[in-house]
């Protein structure tokens, strides 16, 4: 199973919620797609990159390797 980086996972959810913004901001329909992959990001990272035992977010997802919290930021809630 491949090692997923949380942190190249947050950095995509950001890119594309930019994208979707950028849409708006100069009244173009973003793709629908966009939308479903930046709920798919924003899901999974809290789902497979959090490791309850340390109350962190990881390096890499399935491996729970603990990264350096204040550089691994999630999605904002909701």
């Amino acid at each position: 199973m491949p090692r997923h980086r949380v942190h190249s996972r947050v950095m995509c959810w950001q890119t594309v919620d930019r994208a979707i913004a950028l849409a708006e901001c100069i009244g173009r329909p973003a793709d629908p797609s966009w939308h479903r992959l930046r709920a798919t990001i924003a899901a999974d990272v809290p789902t497979h990159g959090w490791n309850p035992d340390v109350r962190a977010f990881t390096a890499s997802s399935p491996q729970w390797t603990v990264g350096r919290p204040s550089a691994v930021r999630g999605p904002p809630a909701g």
